[in-house]
């Protein structure tokens, strides 16, 4: 079973699990527009890669057969870019992340003495009324 995306249904179709998949894409849509445009573009264009590629499979022409066939090659270039810009986003995403974690430990290690001083005071109930 594979779960359908909104971008691959019918109308006939719809479901729970398309409805998840339209919640998450509202929710994305106000979090991250850039990213929200790009998941929607991905999704029609994985189902026009779908739709030549059946064409091509029933296509009994040669002549026609490879102008599909060059068609779906370059829809498939598109697509591979457009997710290579979707990981490159969350990679700097992540490495924000990264960064702000690591100079959380270089804090906290230059600090260790008073982190640990404090906790002790506060698990020992030493200055417990203290706010």
């Amino acid at each position: 079973f594979k779960q359908k995306t909104a971008y691959e249904i019918k109308e006939c179709d719809w479901s729970s699990d398309v409805c998840s998949s339209d919640l998450f894409l509202e929710s994305l849509k106000e979090r991250n527009p850039e990213q929200y445009k790009r998941v929607v573009r991905m999704g029609k264009m994985e189902q026009k890669s779908r739709q030549l590629a059946e064409e091509y499979k029933k296509e009994k022409d040669p002549k026609k057969r490879a102008a599909i066939k060059a068609e779906l090659r370059d829809q498939l270039n598109k697509l591979f870019d457009l997710k290579q810009e979707q990981r490159e986003a969350a990679t700097k995403k992540l490495q924000k992340e990264l960064d702000k974690l690591q100079e959380s430990i270089i804090q906290r290690n230059g600090s260790k003495a008073k982190i640990v001083k404090r906790r002790l005071e506060e698990i020992t109930g030493k200055n417990y009324l203290q706010w």
